[in-house]
């Protein structure tokens, strides 16, 4: 049997390694979402993949390297390990990225003074999951940092303002635990895409002057460092609510 040339072997390998570290993040994120492992577990399929998918973007780039020219096969099998390696390493990384850009904390709230309050959400949330007490060395790296982030004044009375934020709550797809009207007060769940985390959402409505003031709080069920989704799901629907 006539032995492949080594571009071709270490393209095959720089493949499989792909693919392997493909597959653990799929089995990785089912588990999860079937509640079989850990958020940690899942996350640390995630990471593994990364791994793998660097260490076969480094083969494929040796690959490419090692006898130029020739052996057309082999070329077209590095170039596709080198593809299927950047599309593996891109996600772990921007996670990666983000977790050293923000701030470790996972609660955002727009009011810094006067938090919203969950009330109906901690009956769904399990022991397990963060706390909702906000403390001030939380409050203060938000504020340190999320240095715009605020509440909406609205010119919109408090009943109108509320239709409106339920209105984006279900284009949004989040899950309505409780809507109040004479208070003024909605909670929701969102589910992130992949991973299937639940962050919990607060909405306020309060009368001001002639018009309404709409604070928002975004909790994250699990984890240390949210990757500055919630200030982002907070800064997103006030900007549509205020469009």
């Amino acid at each position: 049997m006539t032995r492949q040339p080594l571009k071709a072997r270490l393209g095959k390998w720089s493949l499989r390694l792909c693919l392997a570290g493909i597959g653990l993040a799929v089995i990785s994120v089912i588990l999860f979402r079937l509640e079989l492992i850990g958020h940690w577990s899942a996350l640390g399929g995630l990471a593994l993949m990364g791994l793998l998918a660097l260490l076969a973007l480094l083969i494929a780039i040796i690959a490419l390297i090692v006898g130029l020219g020739g052996d057309r096969r082999g070329n077209q099998t590095a170039l596709i390990a080198l593809v299927v390696a950047l599309v593996a390493a891109y996600a772990p990384l921007t996670m990666a990225r983000k977790l050293g850009s923000v701030p470790r904390i996972n609660d955002i709230s727009t009011d810094l003074v006067n938090p919203p309050v969950f009330i109906a959400v901690p009956d769904v949330r399990a022991a397990s999951d963060n706390k909702l007490t906000l403390n001030r060395d939380r409050l203060a790296t938000q504020q340190a940092f999320y240095t715009d982030l605020t509440g909406l004044d609205s010119a919109l009375s408090p009943q109108a303002a509320f239709q409106r934020a339920l209105d984006l709550t279900n284009a949004r797809g989040w899950d309505v635990v409780t809507a109040k009207a004479a208070d003024g007060h909605i909670e929701a769940t969102a589910i992130t895409a992949v991973l299937g985390f639940k962050d919990d959402i607060v909405i306020r409505i309060a009368a001001k002057d002639s018009g309404s003031r709409i604070d928002m709080r975004s909790a994250s069920r699990l984890g240390r460092s949210d990757l500055g989704m919630n200030a982002a799901r907070i800064q997103a629907f006030l900007a549509d609510f205020a469009d």
